[in-house]
Formats: structure tokens, C-alpha cells, sequence
């Protein structure tokens, strides 16, 4: 397992690579009282993203600046989810590939957006790992990649709960 992984943000799609559940997200899984699916079942996408938000958030991870890199602007080092435990804090982008890591890890389809140096992850309101079916607006996403802000606007609320990971 790795502390750290590097960004290269020429490469947005690349993204999509540190949104890994094995990697120490084990710290963020729902309390043995809260049966996933049943929270699924009855709450639906919102109810479990919730759940698992307060989660992350009683762990009391505070807001911090990327770890020094001299290939900033280049390159962002993006702590794994054991490091963010490990230092008690994380960037905006370290946070929301952990959430969305989470929300992989507890069959929800989760997204990153990273817009003007800020990043916050998303979560389908509509599809999960087991019912994934067609994206909306299939056509807008390039290889998993969606670019196009009018298009995101669109579907925020009615397909995709974006989340502000830093609280």
C-alpha cells in the first residue's frame, strides 16, 4: 500500500485510478449497526452517502494544502486513505478520492469533479455498482471523462450529489 499518489493533471482521467476501496478504507466503513443494504433499500443513494459522510467526517480530518512538490502545477501528490488517517488531515482532492473511494467500497457510484484548483466528489443518485446501467448523457462523457460544465449542472440533483468533502 502506498502513502501517496501522484497526479499527473495533464491527465484527468487519471483520476479515476486512486479511487481504490482496498486502500485503508476500511477506517471508513459504516458502523456494524448500519446494515448497508438495508439503508440502500430504504434511504436510497442519499441515505447511505449520508451515512457514510458522517462517517468520514467523525474521524475529525482537518483541511490542509498538498504535500510540497516541486513538480506543482504538474504534479499533485493525492494522499491514500491510510495517510489522510495517518496525518489527521487531507486536501480537498486527498478527501474527495477517499469519500469517493468509500462510496465505491459500499456499491455506490461515486465521481470526482475538479474544477479551478477545488475538487469535491459525486455520487449517482440513480445507479449503483450492482444496477449500473447507461450513464446519463452518455454521449457527454468522453472515456469517463465529462467536461462539459452545463452538461454536470444539468445533472446535478436529479442524477449526481456532488459532496464538499472538507466539511
Amino acid at each position: 500500500m502506498t502513502d501517496y499518489y501522484e497526479w499527473t493533471q495533464a491527465e484527468p482521467r487519471a483520476l479515476a485510478r486512486f479511487v481504490r476501496p482496498q486502500d485503508g478504507v476500511d477506517a471508513f466503513r459504516l458502523p456494524r449497526y448500519i446494515n448497508r443494504l438495508d439503508l440502500l433499500q430504504a434511504e436510497g443513494p442519499v441515505g447511505l452517502a449520508g451515512a457514510l459522510y458522517r462517517t468520514v467526517s467523525q474521524r475529525g480530518l482537518n483541511y490542509d494544502l498538498a504535500p510540497f512538490d516541486p513538480r506543482s502545477g504538474v504534479v499533485q501528490r493525492v494522499r491514500a486513505p491510510a495517510q489522510i488517517l495517518k496525518e489527521g488531515r487531507g486536501t480537498c482532492l486527498d478527501l474527495a478520492v477517499c469519500f469517493a473511494a468509500a462510496c465505491l467500497a459500499n456499491d455506490l457510484l461515486s465521481l470526482i469533479a475538479a474544477v479551478e484548483g477545488h475538487a469535491w466528489a459525486g455520487v449517482s443518485l440513480t445507479r449503483t455498482r450492482q444496477k449500473a446501467g447507461r450513464a446519463p448523457k452518455a454521449l457527454a462523457w468522453d472515456r469517463g471523462l465529462l467536461d462539459d460544465l452545463e452538461v454536470a449542472q444539468a445533472l446535478t440533483g436529479s442524477e449526481i450529489l456532488w459532496v464538499e468533502c472538507t466539511g
